[in-house]
């Protein structure tokens, strides 16, 4: 080194992220916000079975999301918009996605309910369904009409 020159190290720190992006998520996940009985908010198991009812937003506000081929297997009624002042949203989006509820089927019982069914998921009911007590919007696609 030549005289009157100095040589510092520094350390620093590299970050590297690399993010891949298909058009989806990779995974099948099954995730819930705020107010859903039982589980609450939070990412949940997949498949995610629930012994007994299903309640998304039955006091305040609560979503499901099934996607990416998530799963959940509830054997008791399920419920989306329960108590009045209530709001549940489901959605049931992606290839071999599956909602699969073997009692009733309620939307929008007191409260306001949104039921969401896209891109090959599916909603498996085995006994009565019941939309618009109060508020209810049911969403398909493609429509059955549509072939």
């Amino acid at each position: 080194m030549p005289v009157g020159c100095s040589f510092a190290f520094r350390p620093c720190c590299i970050f590297l992220l690399i993010v891949v992006s298909c058009g989806g998520s990779a995974w099948a996940t099954v995730l819930t916000t705020g107010d859903v009985t039982p589980g609450g908010g939070g990412l949940q198991p997949d498949p995610w079975g629930i012994s007994g009812k299903l309640k998304i937003g039955e006091f305040g506000s609560g979503t499901l999301s099934v996607q990416a081929g998530g799963t959940v297997l509830n054997d008791d009624t399920g419920t989306i918009g329960h108590y009045l002042g209530a709001t549940g949203v489901a959605t049931v989006t992606g290839t071999d996605s599956i909602w699969d509820n073997d009692q009733n089927l309620i939307v929008g019982l007191s409260g306001s309910g949104v039921l969401n069914v896209t891109n090959g998921g599916k909603l498996l009911n085995k006994s009565y369904a019941s939309a618009g007590y109060y508020t209810c919007l049911l969403y398909t696609s493609p429509s059955p009409r549509d072939g």
